[in-house]
């Protein structure tokens, strides 16, 4: 009986202690927020001054406008076979920001094989085989970042194109002000 009695009491006790550990107190006290979306990026992506004869010459195109939404499509076109097309300052990112703060500016994504993306501070120039500049987004890398410290500052953007390069990708601007 008291065998009985003991254990009966031991898984009382381990039934309760469960709902003692979960046991909270819940307040749900409404707060008013209100969200007024800014009328435009401070940092976003534009055309370059190389984008005119790129897209004159049918090898980039773009539509929408990153200043102003959250949505810019760019397409590329390069020749087929064995060659390579440089395009030299066909896109530029522009800190647009009041800030004297540290700006700092992520390219999120993967391009298709044959597509490489490359990035300068200064106006690109063609070096023999690609633009100038550093390598920001290519079909391995995911995610690379930029320092545009000051306001007016620009990255200037660039893309080699093999003739093997097809398929669609996805890239993001994400930015930090401080």
């Amino acid at each position: 009986m008291k065998r009985s009695l003991l254990v009966l009491s031991a898984m009382a006790l381990a039934l309760l202690l469960p709902a003692v550990a979960t046991a909270a107190v819940v307040v749900n006290n409404g707060i008013a927020v209100n969200f007024n979306p800014t009328a435009n990026n401070v940092v976003y992506l534009t055309t370059g001054p190389g984008y005119a004869s790129a897209n004159q010459s049918n090898f980039i195109g773009v539509s929408g406008d990153n200043h102003h939404y959250t949505n810019l499509t760019i397409n590329l076109n390069a020749v087929p076979g064995s060659g390579y097309v440089v395009l030299t300052n066909v896109l530029e990112i522009y800190n647009g920001s009041a800030s004297t703060g540290s700006v700092t500016v992520w390219i999120n994504g993967s391009l298709p094989i044959g597509v490489v993306l490359y990035g300068s501070s200064s106006l690109q120039t063609f070096t023999g085989s690609s633009p100038s500049g550093s390598v920001l987004l290519s079909s391995g890398v995911t995610s690379t970042p930029l320092h545009l410290t000051t306001h007016g500052a620009a990255e200037y953007l660039g893309f080699k194109l093999t003739g093997t390069a097809s398929g669609t990708a996805t890239i993001s601007l994400q930015y930090t002000i401080s």
